[in-house]
C-alpha cells in the first residue's frame, strides 16, 4: 500500500526547556516515549538530552515508544535542529529558521537507526539514534530535538482505492551538545531584513532578529514601532514579553497590520530588545514595493489589490511634458511668422 502524507493533526510538545513544559494525555495520544539516558547526559533529571561531548565522539540515544492502544500502530521519528517560532517560543519540530551563523546543524548529526517502528498492541520497543560530535571542539550549545510522528489511516481514500495516511505529531524531546571544556558565550542580536506576509489571513511585518551566538536567549521581550518614512508618528506597534530565542537561529517578531491592507511606499521601523538587563536597539528603513502590497493584498480576506499608478503618473508627466513643448514650439513659430509679416509691410 501507498502512503500519502495528508496533514499534520495534531502537536503535543512533551519535553521542553528553560521550565517549558506540556503535559501529555497519553491515552489521547495512544502511545507514549521515555528518554533513556547516555553515560555523558550531563543530568538525568532534566528530562531531556543534555550531553558533553569530545570531537567525534558517538553517542547513542535510546528512546522507548510504548504502544497503549489495543491495535499495532507506527510511529516515525525525525530529527530537528532548535528554531524560534514567530511567537517567541523555541520548538523543536522544524518549524522556523536557522541563522545563517549557524555551525553545526542537528539534523547533521543525528541519525535514526530505523525510519519508523511497527509496534504491535499493548507493547513497546526502542527506538536508536546515533549522535555523531562535531570533529572540532565548539562554543556555547548545539540544540536540537526528536520527534515522534504516529502514523494514522485516514477514512478517506485516493481514487485508486488505497487508504491515505495521516500523519500525527505527538511527542518532542529537545537534544543539547555541548564541548567539553569550552566557554558558553553569551547571545548577542543582530537585525536582519524586513519583510512582508500574513498570518492568520492578517497582513503582517515580520522583523527578523538574529541571535549569532550559540546560546540560549531567555525572558526577551521587544517593542517594535513603524512609521511613514517621512513622519515622525508611529502608524503600527506592537509589544510582546516573556519570549526566548533559540540559539544561532531567527526570530520573525511579527507586527499587524490591524486588518490595514498594505500600501506600497517607504517606511522606517523601530525597535528595542530587551534580556534581563542587556539591550538592544535597531532601527531600519525598508519599502514595500506594490507588487508586494498586490500579492498579499490579494490573499488577505477583505481586501482589494492596492492599485499601481506610477505607469499613469509617467505617462501623464510625458504628455503633459510633450503639450508643453507643442505649445512652446506653436508660440515660436507664431511669433517668426509675426516678423516677418512685420518685415514685408516695412
Amino acid at each position: 500500500m501507498r502512503n500519502k502524507v495528508i496533514g499534520l493533526l495534531f502537536m503535543v510538545i512533551l519535553i521542553g526547556l528553560g521550565g517549558h513544559s506540556v503535559g501529555v494525555n497519553a491515552a489521547q495520544a495512544g502511545f507514549s516515549i521515555k528518554p533513556q539516558f547516555p553515560q555523558n547526559q550531563t543530568d538525568s533529571k532534566l528530562g531531556y538530552y543534555d550531553l558533553t561531548v569530545v570531537p567525534e565522539q558517538e553517542t547513542v540515544l535510546k528512546v522507548i515508544i510504548i504502544n497503549n492502544e489495543d491495535k499495532s500502530i507506527t510511529v516515525k521519528p525525525q530529527i530537528h535542529t532548535a528554531t524560534t517560532n514567530l511567537n517567541g517560543v523555541v520548538n523543536y519540530a522544524d518549524l522556523g529558521t536557522s541563522d545563517k551563523s549557524l555551525k553545526y546543524k542537528m539534523t547533521d548529526l543525528v541519525k535514526s537507526k530505523q525510519a519508523k517502528y511497527a509496534i504491535p498492541a499493548r507493547s513497546k520497543t526502542e527506538a536508536a539514534f546515533v549522535v555523531t560530535a562535531p570533529s572540532k571542539s565548539f562554543d556555547g550549545v548545539l540544540a536540537g530535538g526528536l520527534s515522534f510522528v504516529k502514523q494514522v489511516a485516514s477514512q478517506s481514500t485516493e481514487s485508486n482505492g488505497q487508504a491515505q495516511v495521516a500523519n500525527r505529531f505527538a511527542y518532542a524531546v529537545a537534544i543539547l551538545l555541548r564541548s567539553s571544556g569550552r566557554p558558553a558565550p553569551g547571545a548577542d542580536l543582530k537585525l536582519g531584513g524586513v519583510q512582508t506576509g500574513t498570518v492568520a489571513q492578517e497582513n503582517t511585518l515580520f522583523i527578523n532578529v538574529r541571535n549569532i551566538e550559540p546560546a540560549y536567549l531567555n525572558k526577551v521581550s521587544a517593542e517594535t514601532k513603524i512609521y511613514p518614512a517621512d513622519k515622525d508618528k508611529a502608524i503600527y506597534t506592537r509589544q510582546q514579553a516573556n519570549m526566548q530565542i533559540a540559539p544561532n537561529s531567527v526570530l520573525p517578531f511579527k507586527v499587524p497590520l490591524n486588518g490595514d491592507p498594505f500600501v506600497p511606499g517607504r517606511y522606517r521601523m523601530t525597535m528595542t530588545v530587551r534580556a534581563g538587563v542587556r539591550s538592544w536597539k535597531f532601527s531600519k528603513n525598508f519599502t514595500i514595493t506594490a507588487a508586494e502590497a498586490a500579492k498579499w493584498n490579494n490573499e488577505t480576506l477583505g481586501h482589494n489589490p492596492v492599485k499601481d499608478y506610477s505607469l499613469w503618473w509617467w505617462l501623464g508627466g510625458f504628455g503633459l511634458a510633450a503639450l508643453a513643448g507643442l505649445v512652446w514650439y506653436l508660440w515660436r513659430r507664431n511669433r517668426k511668422l509675426q516678423r516677418q509679416v512685420s518685415q514685408i509691410n516695412s
